[in-house]
């Protein structure tokens, strides 16, 4: 599964969730968050796996 991620952000002050935009190969760009704390084979153990081995860095939340 190619993954392609963009503007990954916190999106609250506890760093345990991140909104992110991925690359949907039919509708495009579309939004996701996901529970970073996630270390399973689950679609959020990937994406934070993709974020840490392409060492992406994730925006600090803001209100």
């Amino acid at each position: 599964m190619k993954i392609e991620i963009k503007n990954p952000k916190y999106s609250n002050k506890e760093k345990t969730q991140v909104d992110v935009e991925l690359n949907h190969q039919e509708f495009g760009w579309i939004p996701y968050t996901f529970h970073y704390e996630t270390e399973d084979e689950s679609f959020d153990g990937v994406i934070r796996e993709y974020l840490k081995n392409e060492n992406i860095e994730i925006e600090f939340y803001s209100k």
